[in-house]
């Protein structure tokens, strides 16, 4: 079966990606290989997929057109590029009446932005654990002092006393005037900067801590006080490369960031999603839980939630739907149902959150992954079998849906240019890595985030690699031992999203110092 996206006079391939041309010999197949026996049930799959916003494409690809017509962000999501789709959609959004497909878009992008900055700050306080048990000498007494610092930071952010950190803390360095600031119930301008309250705007770091380090410090106490405004104005100011810490210069210069702000960023872009909502009514309000849930607001997300469920609108938008793993209405539900017992969880209601998670049905594969994302979230065993080994099974039925079709298909070459059965069956099988990781199964997770890779562009972004995906692959090759292949991870996305050069330069260390330990050359940890 042959397509070719010049066939339509200004299809939806063109106007989100720019594709403007392609060859006579150019073969694009929704099912890839022959069709193996059946080794799942996917009748219920190839139901669900009738109704879909997929096989809606195909039958008339206008709506996607005219979607990405709206803003050029639309066109920045399908090429994973969520920053500056943030930024199209967030002009847009200062017009006056922004439409809902508007706030929709700009949501969407800074949830995207706000989960790729989350896995980063994972990798800073992992390697901030493993560095703090590695053996260096580097830097001298005084980086051992801050490396005491950042140990006892690192306490602080698990909810532990500081005291045993701050003990192996030597005197005679500028970090000597942190020691005090950290121990509990300190109240002075300092101890409230380093722990993001009110009133630590007239304190002054001590030298090696950067002026970056200040701000964010600062911009953690605005989001903290929910100066949403101002938080987004002033960290969009600060360099995402720049470290916490600098000690010594030029090529004998120590870098080291602070765990306890290794998430700012994500709560930044939270924060932004929820401006972009507002109070937006119908299925915005799962964005908008989404993003409180991210900011730690799991009491406020589960009243979002209880509105949506009492009400939920009968109808979807494709703006709300298309490259989630929701097909239809009736999944924004299901979802809603899942986030429901993800925000009973948070708040300590475990016994709540799996009564809610049980609520959710199994009869597809996604519904199954919806169910066992919502139950591991409350201590539920991960459901293994959730999603097959094959995924051709579900790309096959939702593919044979689409080609079922037959004369009625007008935006097949639409589908199959912008891989839109493949990047469905991606966001199945991510949301699936996902509860694999929170589950505490790394290994598991790690194998469906590579099998939902794109392999013409491994490791690095591309239209099906979003810029969250891969920066959860490489947390997960942290948490599996495996530091050089996530730093290449992280070498190729560094060009999209700077703010990896924190865990790389960690990362980096940690291998230069094995290799020293073990080979007897920095080099080798390059």
């Amino acid at each position: 079966m042959k397509f070719c996206v010049r066939r339509v006079a200004f299809s939806a391939a063109i106007v989100v990606m720019g594709l403007t041309a392609c060859s006579s010999k150019h073969e694009d197949k929704v099912r890839e290989g022959p069709a193996p026996a059946p080794a799942l049930d996917v009748s219920a799959d190839r139901a669900r997929a009738r109704e879909s916003w997929v096989v809606g494409v195909a039958k008339d690809s206008t709506p996607l057109t005219t979607l990405a017509q709206s803003n050029p962000g639309w066109g920045k999501l399908f090429t994973s590029e969520p920053t500056g789709a943030l930024a199209d959609f967030g002009a847009a959004l200062k017009t006056a009446g922004p439409t809902d497909a508007t706030r929709v878009g700009a949501a969407r992008a800074a949830l995207e932005v706000a989960e790729t900055h989350a896995a980063v700050g994972a990798i800073v306080v992992a390697m901030t654990q493993t560095l703090a048990t590695a053996k260096t000498d580097a830097g001298g007494p005084e980086a051992a002092a801050w490396r005491g610092f950042l140990a006892a930071r690192l306490a602080q952010r698990e909810g532990k006393d500081p005291a045993a950190a701050l003990a192996a803390i030597k005197g005679g360095t500028p970090v000597d005037a942190l020691v005090a600031a950290l121990k509990p119930g300190a109240t002075d301008p300092l101890a409230l900067l380093l722990t993001g309250k009110p009133g630590g705007e007239t304190a002054s770091l001590p030298a090696g801590a950067t002026a970056e380090y200040a701000e964010r410090l600062q911009i953690a106490a605005l989001v903290a006080a929910g100066g949403a405004t101002e938080a987004v104005a002033r960290f969009a100011r600060v360099s995402p490369t720049a470290p916490d810490i600098i000690i010594g210069t030029g090529d004998a210069a120590i870098t080291f960031r602070d765990p306890v702000t290794a998430d700012l960023g994500a709560k930044v872009a939270a924060l932004q999603a929820l401006d972009a909502v507002g109070a937006a009514p119908g299925w915005l309000g799962l964005l908008k839980a989404r993003a409180q849930l991210m900011l730690g607001q799991g009491a406020a997300a589960k009243a979002t939630l209880d509105a949506l469920r009492t009400a939920p609108p009968a109808t979807a938008t494709l703006a709300d739907l298309v490259l989630t793993d929701a097909l239809t209405a009736k999944d924004l539900e299901l979802e809603v149902t899942a986030l429901t017992a993800r925000a009973q969880a948070s708040t300590g209601d475990a016994a709540g959150a799996k009564a809610t998670a049980a609520t959710l049905p199994s009869d597809t594969i996604g519904h199954r992954v919806l169910r066992t994302w919502a139950g591991v979230a409350a201590g539920e065993p991960l459901d293994r079998e959730a999603f097959p080994e094959d995924r051709a099974l579900l790309a096959r039925a939702m593919g044979g849906e689409v080609e079922a079709l037959g004369a009625e298909a007008k935006g097949l070459p639409d589908v199959a240019a912008l891989n839109l059965v493949e990047r469905y069956v991606d966001a199945v099988e991510r949301r699936f890595a996902e509860a694999a990781a929170a589950s505490g199964a790394p290994e598991v997770a790690l194998k469906h985030l590579e099998n939902a890779e794109d392999k013409a562009a491994s490791f690095a972004p591309s239209p099906r690699n979003q810029l969250a995906a891969l920066a959860h692959a490489a947390r997960e090759n942290v948490r599996i031992g495996r530091p050089r292949v996530s730093l290449k991870y992280l070498s190729r996305l560094a060009e999209r999203f700077p703010a990896v050069a924190a865990p790389a330069d960690m990362l980096r260390d940690l291998l230069t110092i094995r290799a020293m330990e073990q080979e007897g050359g920095a080099a080798s940890g390059q």
